[in-house]
């Protein structure tokens, strides 16, 4: 009896041996990794999550997986475990690619993913919307743009039920360079309202939205046309009712940044994430605490020791979280997360990475509970999956 129930552990083991997961070192055999692959031919799959997003005992995500047709953007949706739930995931896409980059939750529990979209052949891309309801059923799906490229970086529902998107345009103005772009969208799918931000003659496109009280928070890049031509940050307020922005700011530094996202304390001041590009292979985050004048409190620069990118910024209870890739002296990719205390000091700086070889590339982040839950994908050889981790506690 004893020999058997010693053979089937044995078993259990080598069943469990062969999973085709990346495996987690021992120190972190208590967190969790759930990694969602395509079914595309070959293995050359190029899969990731790009946004994930917390609610309650739910996670939601989307990014792409490349099925036999292609990249299709995804929508998935598991428990507090990262495990599926019946009718996920859900796949949207042609013979092209279409590729989610931001993901909102309404409050009726309908959920809006926004990215792109390019067909088949096409030279250029539209953004492209697709709004589910609670159990997953599609309640419609739309591309917007004009003859030149798109692409939707961020998404944004309102307590008013309209849907913000924002990215970046090549088409709004004849003979104007790549420009931030907004557009509103009903609740049904219809386009109410559209423009373009930047400096004229130079390069600009949006990445993050934050709600405020009756205004939205734009945060981008844009060319500097002094000096080097590099590249700075730019926000901007937009009040919801007019239209009209009610102030602006530029963050520059002497190189090139990069506007990721932007998040509000509960005391009203403003931290904004981007990145600063020390050299072609090697980025540096970067960090400014504003108040709500857009007026400079403080800055902070983390010096990496090789390289490290962040990808999305969170708040909670005095903690200012980035999660995002960090490189390691081998070269290889983890998962990062930095916690901070209200004045950017660092509290703690973790990265979770794969054991002997492979990359977790980081890009997105959100607060689940005392931990943080990281979207992006883990990468084996020239190809990647779509993967979640769940950091151990984090936050106090």
């Amino acid at each position: 009896m004893i020999k058997k129930l010693i053979s089937i552990c044995l078993l259990f083991f080598l069943v469990l041996s062969c999973n085709e997961e990346p495996k987690i070192t021992d120190m972190q055999s208590d967190f969790q990794l759930k990694v969602f692959g395509g079914s595309s031919v070959g293995s050359l799959a190029n899969d990731c999550c790009n946004a994930v997003l917390v609610d309650n005992d739910n996670f939601y995500l989307t990014g792409s997986i490349n099925y036999l047709n292609g990249p299709d953007m995804f929508i998935i949706k598991t428990d507090k475990y990262g495990n599926e739930i019946e009718w996920s995931p859900k796949l949207y896409g042609t013979q092209g690619t279409e590729v989610g980059n931001s993901i909102a939750l309404g409050a009726d529990k309908s959920v809006v993913a926004a990215g792109y979209t390019q067909a088949q052949g096409a030279e250029s891309s539209d953004f492209y919307v697709v709004k589910t309801g609670s159990n997953g059923e599609e309640i419609w799906k739309k591309r917007f743009g004009g003859s030149k490229e798109e692409k939707a970086f961020a998404v944004k529902i309102t307590p008013q039920n309209s849907i913000y998107v924002a990215g970046y345009s090549e088409s709004m103005i004849v003979d104007k360079k790549r420009q931030g772009w907004v557009l509103e969208i009903s609740a049904n799918g219809d386009s109410l309202w559209s423009h373009d931000y930047g400096i004229m003659n130079a390069p600009d496109e949006l990445r993050g939205i934050t709600e405020m009280r009756d205004s939205l928070l734009f945060i981008g890049t844009t060319q500097t046309l002094f000096g080097s031509f590099s590249n700075d940050v730019f926000l901007f307020i937009l009040k919801k009712s007019t239209k009209g922005i009610e102030n602006s700011t530029t963050l520059y530094r002497a190189g090139n940044e990069t506007g990721i996202s932007a998040v509000f304390s509960t005391s009203g001041n403003l931290y904004v994430l981007g990145n600063s590009q020390v050299s072609s292979n090697v980025n540096n985050i970067i960090l400014w605490k504003l108040n709500e004048n857009l007026q400079i409190i403080k800055e902070k620069v983390i010096t990496a020791t090789s390289s490290e990118t962040a990808s999305a910024i969170a708040y909670r209870n005095g903690s200012v979280v980035v999660t995002g890739t960090a490189v390691n002296e081998l070269m290889n990719e983890n998962f990062l997360a930095y916690v901070l205390d209200e004045d950017l000091n660092i509290v703690s700086r973790n990265t979770y990475g794969t054991k002997g070889k492979g990359n977790q590339r980081g890009m997105s982040g959100a607060i689940q509970g005392n931990s943080l839950l990281i979207g992006g994908c883990t990468i084996s050889g020239n190809s990647s999956k779509a993967s979640i981790f769940k950091t151990p506690p984090l936050l106090p």
